[in-house]
């Protein structure tokens, strides 16, 4: 479906089209330092690790982002406020920076990587609160 037109004449594609470019370099993050987050997550394994399947939602994630960015941009639904798509795709970045600085596999390289999701996790809560995604409007 092409773009809707009142979307291409100003500037709200920006939002889901941030959050989308986001979750794509959090993809391709993903893939480049793959192997190293198995081996390091092996090396440092905890016995309330979990299990690998725990790590499917993260598809249900991706894709429930894809449609909702997609149907943002076509108009389905109105475009998300500045900030929600703002935090949305902060999100998504810290998600991406993660995986270079769990690489480091040392116990700061560790502790960083944590730090950054934590602040991926903040910045997810603070554009859900800013939507205000649980009440009714």
């Amino acid at each position: 479906m092409p773009l809707a037109p009142e979307l291409l004449h100003g500037v709200y594609a920006i939002g889901p089209a941030a959050v989308l470019s986001a979750a794509a370099l959090s993809l391709a993050s993903s893939a480049v330092w793959s192997r190293n987050i198995g081996e390091t997550s092996c090396k440092w394994r905890r016995p309330y690790s979990p299990d690998g399947r725990t790590f499917i939602v993260w598809t249900v994630i991706y894709t429930t982002t894809l449609a909702s960015c997609a149907a943002q941009l076509t108009g389905q639904v109105p475009v998300l406020g500045w900030w929600t798509n703002l935090f949305w795709a902060l999100a998504f970045a810290l998600c991406a920076v993660w995986t270079p600085l769990f690489d480091g596999e040392s116990p700061e390289a560790l502790r960083a990587a944590a730090s950054v999701l934590l602040a991926g996790a903040a910045a997810a809560v603070m554009g859900v609160a800013e939507e205000r995604a649980w009440m009714n409007k």
